[in-house]
């Protein structure tokens, strides 16, 4: 959770929309930064593994999931 909100400051203090593809695990790290979670225990919100997730980052560090689960295709 340090390096990926270390990683997100600099993303927002740049002021440019990014796009990162990552593995589970990192996004369950912004998951927790953006909602607080400790990580233990269940997830505070379901993902779809399969779908997009939008986050935003602020200059100051903070993280917020803006939208989750947002479908790539329709199948």
């Amino acid at each position: 959770m340090n390096r990926i909100g270390a990683w997100t400051t600099e993303v927002a203090r740049g002021g440019q929309p990014v796009v990162a593809v990552s593995h589970k695990a990192a996004i369950r790290a912004l998951l927790a930064l953006a909602t607080g979670w400790d990580m233990t225990g269940r997830q505070p919100v379901k993902l779809d593994w399969h779908c997009l997730h939008y986050f935003a980052a602020t200059p100051d560090g903070r993280v917020t999931l803006e939208r989750p689960s947002v479908t790539l295709a329709t199948p």
